[in-house]
């Protein structure tokens, strides 16, 4: 995707039973500072049969605009499913910059749509910031161990960045707050699955915890 006008910040939402995950909520704390701090709109694609129903919450904690992807085919997480609605998304929107979650289906998508969309990744940030002469958006991560921070910025929009959860503390949800819901409907289909989860194992830590 070459370099655009856009006026508008994009989060990959996850939801649970309860509604958005807490890494979510994350997400749009730092959102709502950048979309503040630029001008920007911020936007969260919703996906799975169930984004209906939580919309108004991703409105509540500082969504303006929520996009929900209400097919069933993406109710659980599945990389080939996912990664095809959420880039159909991307393109559509053109965004400058696009917010993914470090979880287990964040880590595993960012990359992916970072290659479809030929541009770069910022990866594993615990903090990012504006450049204010650009507008463009610095990830802060650590390397070596966590020995060193490194200062990180893709110079191709939409620049995605991904980031560890808890790194930002949620807003308080304000459900006085507008915003605008809108259904997208991606072309996608089983036929598109490529890998599938055979069998999950949890494992059993017998460590006794010192903390």
């Amino acid at each position: 995707m070459a370099m655009n006008n856009s006026k508008l910040i994009l989060i990959l939402g996850e939801l649970n039973d309860q509604g958005l995950t807490s890494s979510t909520a994350e997400l749009l704390s730092i959102g709502r500072t950048l979309a503040e701090s630029t001008g920007k709109s911020l936007s969260i694609a919703l996906l799975g049969s169930m984004a209906q129903a939580f919309a108004k919450q991703a409105i509540a904690y500082g969504a303006d605009f929520v996009y929900v992807l209400p097919n069933s085919l993406l109710d659980s997480f599945q990389i080939d499913l996912s990664l095809s609605a959420f880039h159909q998304l991307s393109e559509k929107l053109r965004p400058n910059i696009i917010l993914i979650a470090k979880t287990l289906g964040g880590r595993d998508l960012a990359p992916r749509l970072a290659a479809r969309l030929e541009v770069g990744l910022i990866q594993d940030c615990i903090r990012i910031e504006l450049d204010p002469s650009t507008e463009m958006v610095i990830g802060h991560r650590p390397v070596f161990g966590g020995n060193v921070m490194a200062a990180v910025m893709s110079t191709k929009f939409p620049q995605i960045i991904t980031l560890r959860p808890k790194a930002y503390t949620p807003l308080e949800p304000d459900d006085s707050r507008q915003g605008t819901i809108e259904e997208f409907h991606p072309s996608i289909d089983a036929s598109l699955i490529k890998t599938r989860i055979i069998e999950s194992i949890r494992e059993e830590n017998d460590e006794v915890s010192l903390e």
